[in-house]
């Protein structure tokens, strides 16, 4: 499918919650089974259900998710309070799980809801 396409959910969504202590990354697996896929598709629309800014990356293994600062730039990327935003995955889908990685500068458990399919 096109990624020009609007976004096609596929399978379940999943709840990743950030580490509660400010400035502490976690992260977190996602299995393709787990959400009734057969591979993970090559886009997530991410929900930041929370109020606060929360930064996140995909990768196929688990990494220490890192606010970006002047003059130290980092794979991850903002998503603000409240707010929607789709991703395409940097390594591409069909894998059989994906890491969500996170970090928020607010020192508060923040939920995000990923929903895995294509397009924008």
């Amino acid at each position: 499918m096109a990624t020009t396409s609007s976004f096609r959910a596929m399978g379940k969504s999943a709840a990743v919650v950030t580490n509660g202590t400010q400035n502490t990354a976690s992260s977190a697996a996602i299995s393709a089974s787990s959400l009734g896929l057969g591979s993970i598709p090559d886009q997530c629309r991410v929900f930041n259900a929370s109020a606060n800014t929360v930064y996140l990356s995909f990768s196929e293994a688990a990494q220490t998710a890192v606010v970006p600062t002047a003059g130290t730039p980092q794979y991850e990327r903002p998503i603000l309070p409240n707010s929607v935003e789709v991703f395409s995955l940097e390594f591409g889908g069909g894998k059989a799980s994906v890491s969500v990685n996170t970090i928020a500068p607010v020192g508060a458990s923040n939920t995000l809801i990923l929903t895995f399919g294509e397009g924008l």
